[in-house]
């Protein structure tokens, strides 16, 4: 974005990532700033100062998804948009694993079990991310709900297949998808409610 021409301020609670994330920018400047602090708050960002927000591969790291929605409602100017990645909530459940069918056409499927159990979780897979840092569980309709709750139209849904190059490292992609990408704005009646308040 910044590259395009946009003006970006970066959010983030992990002191480290934003040191790796300032390393890039002094590499390459491209006057992106980068602030420290919680998402589900964001005290340090203004109201109405964005036009826009990205949130990619974030939300499923905050506990509090309806307060995170909330301060992006609050941070976004009137029409403002949001667009964010996360895992397939509907696949990438704590404990999905896949499986070998006796099919030729479709050999691998993936068994999802405990969709419903809405938690924080950590992997058993010592070589990941999710083994230190763990991750939330919310349904699908969770994120849609408190999406709409926080004043936001869904504009568009996404669920991109892989890459070659991603399904030859994992087969099973092919089958079902691993991310799902989410477009939204503030509903009118959201920005009269926030105009009323100022």
């Amino acid at each position: 974005m910044a590259r395009r021409g946009a003006r970006v301020i970066g959010l983030d609670l992990a002191p480290n990532l934003l040191a790796i994330a300032q390393r890039y920018e002094e590499q390459e400047p491209l006057g992106i700033v980068y602030v420290q602090g919680d998402a589900e708050r964001a005290e340090q960002l203004r109201d109405s100062q964005f036009t826009g927000c990205v949130c990619v591969i974030a939300l499923i790291n905050i506990p509090d998804l309806q307060a995170t929605f909330q301060s992006i409602g609050r941070i976004l100017k009137p029409g403002g948009w949001l667009v964010f990645a996360i895992p397939h909530p509907c696949f990438e459940t704590p404990h999905a694993q896949w499986a070998t069918l006796h099919d030729p056409e479709h050999p691998l499927a993936k068994i999802v079990t405990g969709y419903f159990d809405e938690r924080q979780w950590v992997s058993s897979n010592q070589d990941g991310v999710r083994s230190r840092v763990g991750d939330h569980h919310p349904m699908l309709s969770t994120y849609l709900n408190q999406l709409s709750a926080a004043g936001f139209i869904l504009e568009r849904a996404l669920e991109p297949g892989p890459s070659a190059r991603q399904a030859e490292r994992v087969p099973g992609i092919r089958e079902v998808p691993t991310l799902l990408l989410i477009r939204a704005h503030l509903s009118d009646s959201r920005q009269i409610e926030q105009g009323c308040k100022r």
